[in-house]
């Protein structure tokens, strides 16, 4: 727990990791803030290692984006 508790305030993509959770199922949670103004609760190897870049907001915006470029 002491090593995760040096992962607050860290930005990885559009998240910051504002508090340790605890162990769930024999792994670190986290939970995060995206710039969009979400919060999420996530395993700490996954906001570590960037498997995640924002909590589905950047998903949605490029989805959008495609969209628009599409030409019917």
């Amino acid at each position: 727990m002491a090593n995760s508790e040096k992962v607050i305030g860290r930005r990885f993509g559009r998240l910051v990791a504002i508090e340790v959770l605890g162990q769930k199922n024999g792994k670190t949670m986290i939970k995060v803030q995206c710039d969009c103004g979400n919060s999420k609760e996530m395993v700490l190897g996954n906001f570590t290692s960037s498997g995640s870049k924002s909590c589905g907001c950047l998903n949605l915006e490029n989805i959008k984006r495609r969209k628009q470029s599409w030409k019917f």
